[in-house]
């Protein structure tokens, strides 16, 4: 006898003010083997703009003694936002990043610059590029248009946890953000295919 297997998919929608321990229970009576996967929709009010971005970035301390107490004030700034906000922050910092991933800015970082023949950090890489960032909206934009006004041997990588801190700091929770696009060194397929 032949027997038939098929896939069923459910999809349930809910305001999250609706999550009760009780639904929770009642998902997992329904579905105890199924994989779940959870989908957050947020609405515009929860999207974070270009200006409220570069002024959390403009909340760094210059002035104070080592990366993460530079950071400190932005952390703080963040950590008031709806946690959507937070999301958000982090949804822009990566495509900041990411746009920023290219072989052209690589080879004008310093000592430690990118070359097909020799060794290059992609540790290094991306902590330079948060240094671009952090450094502000105008920094930023003139260094994504011209890769060889790269800061020479800066990195930041502080910047990096700038929003699971914030979130941490609001919600007492670890933050788990998979952002559009990875900032990782290499992830901008398209820059780097040229020279790959």
């Amino acid at each position: 006898m032949n027997q038939v297997f098929w896939t069923m998919t459910a999809i349930l929608k809910l305001k999250a003010e609706d999550l009760t321990s009780d639904w929770f229970a009642k998902v997992k009576a329904d579905y105890a083997d199924a994989d779940l996967e959870l989908h957050i929709k947020t609405s515009t009010k929860t999207q974070l703009g270009e200006d409220e971005f570069w002024a959390v970035i403009d909340q760094l301390d210059w002035e104070a003694e080592n990366e993460l107490a530079i950071v400190a004030p932005a952390v703080q700034v963040l950590s008031k936002y709806e946690i959507g906000k937070i999301y958000a922050f982090q949804e822009l910092f990566a495509q900041k990043l990411y746009a920023l991933d290219t072989p052209a800015h690589a080879q004008h970082i310093g000592d430690a610059s990118w070359s097909s023949d020799s060794y290059f950090s992609v540790d290094h890489f991306l902590y330079a590029r948060a240094c671009v960032v952090a450094h502000g909206k105008e920094v930023y934009e003139e260094v994504l248009t011209t890769p060889k006004e790269m800061p020479d041997d800066c990195t930041f990588e502080a910047l990096l946890r700038l929003a699971s801190d914030a979130f941490e700091q609001k919600t007492g929770r670890s933050f788990h953000y998979i952002p559009s696009v990875s900032y990782e060194t290499y992830q901008n397929e398209e820059a780097w295919a040229s020279v790959k």
